[in-house]
């Protein structure tokens, strides 16, 4: 019995090359190929994918209900999750609310047919419940966003996520989460936004768009503009790209690493700088002896 041998020893890569797939065998050659840098873009793509793996397709704005008067459009999101096959994305929005909500557990009052009052459905299951701050981030830049498209002055994002122009508060947010098995899965994001409202409280330091511009605009222009923002930023948050709401975010954060005048619950005001915010959410400040600490939503305030 003869037995024949091969001329030569074949070298790895025809080795891998007779074993595996072709297209399995193309992409160890492209990454043998690949920099390090793009190497490092390739990983991004593949995360992005993995952030969007069994994600909803529906796009924010596709379907909108529009109501003439609500106690609350959070509260009846809510309803619409628990009873119907409501789609993510849709939008409800009202020309009144009876008991619009805002952060502290406070009322939010706009006159009717006035201002923008609408709230979100979303499928957020994809995000990690440590970063759900991220959401918060991504809706604030959103509104950010928009509102320096319709006026011409310095917009800001006051923490958590309030909306403020020159100092003044032009809009408010409130996200409620909905959750399963300590698993986050949806949320209602609540936005009130002062559109052609010109009286306020003497004592709330507020401002709306027909103040700042003179004119009138029509609701569904603004909502419009609103939601070609909220796309955008919930698609940075969907493929897991932190850094860029991060930096824009912190960019535009209200008396970051400004001295400023701040007050805790039964003290007196004290001299503090925000230094970061935290992966939860909390605001991290530091005072003049160069201590830092950590303050949740009701536990600080700003002395304006």
């Amino acid at each position: 019995m003869f037995f024949a041998f091969p001329s030569r020893t074949p070298s790895i890569m025809e080795f891998f090359k007779s074993k595996l797939p072709d297209f399995v065998f193309l992409l160890l050659i492209f990454f043998k190929l690949c920099s390090k840098s793009s190497y490092l873009n390739i990983k991004t793509i593949f995360c992005s994918n993995l952030c969007k793996k069994n994600m909803s397709s529906n796009l924010i704005g596709n379907n909108i209900v529009r109501l003439n008067s609500v106690d609350s459009t959070n509260n009846y999101a809510a309803k619409m999750i628990n009873q119907t096959n409501i789609p993510f994305g849709t939008v409800i929005m009202s020309h009144f609310q009876t008991s619009g909500k805002g952060q502290r557990a406070s009322n939010w009052i706009s006159p009717k047919a006035t201002n923008l009052l609408f709230s979100v459905i979303l499928d957020t299951s994809f995000i990690n419940p440590l970063d759900i701050f991220q959401l918060s981030k991504a809706i604030s830049l959103s509104l950010k966003m928009a509102v320096s498209e319709l006026v011409s002055k310095k917009v800001s994002i006051k923490w958590p996520n309030d909306i403020l122009v020159d100092g003044c508060k032009i809009a408010g947010i409130l996200i409620e989460n909905q959750w399963a098995y300590n698993k986050l899965k949806s949320s209602i994001v609540g936005v009130g936004l002062n559109v052609n409202q010109t009286d306020f409280n003497s004592s709330f330091s507020a401002t709306s768009l027909k103040m700042l511009s003179n004119k009138n605009y029509l609701l569904d222009d603004v909502l419009n503009l609103i939601i070609k923002y909220l796309n955008i930023y919930f698609e940075y948050l969907r493929n897991c790209d932190n850094r860029i709401i991060n930096e824009e975010y912190f960019k535009y954060l209200f008396k970051y690493n400004e001295w400023s005048n701040y007050k805790t619950n039964g003290s007196f005001p004290f001299l503090g700088r925000i230094t970061s915010v935290s992966r939860e959410g909390l605001i991290e400040i530091q005072k003049k002896d160069g201590s830092l600490t950590s303050y949740d939503l009701k536990e600080i305030s700003y002395v304006l």
